[in-house]
């Protein structure tokens, strides 16, 4: 299964989050998709949101990385 597969970004009644066998190794996205949503930001600005998010995390899962590991140097590298 590849990436795209494995992490892709859903919405379920106007509230936008990353689904897929790989998902549960970013719930700090999911996190942060929620509180987006709880603050009334709107279903567009919280799918913009989601799917820089998700090129992101998918990158992360490329690398085998988590978000904890994520530092300066992991970004310049």
């Amino acid at each position: 299964m590849n990436t795209q597969q494995e992490l892709v970004l859903l919405s379920s009644h106007g509230a936008w989050n990353l689904h897929g066998s790989a998902a549960a190794r970013f719930s700090q996205a999911n996190d942060f998709l929620g509180y987006l949503s709880d603050r009334n930001y709107s279903s567009a600005t919280t799918r913009a949101y989601g799917y820089d998010l998700l090129a992101f995390c998918r990158w992360l899962h490329e690398q085998n990385l988590t978000i904890e590991a994520v530092d300066t140097n992991t970004l310049i590298n």
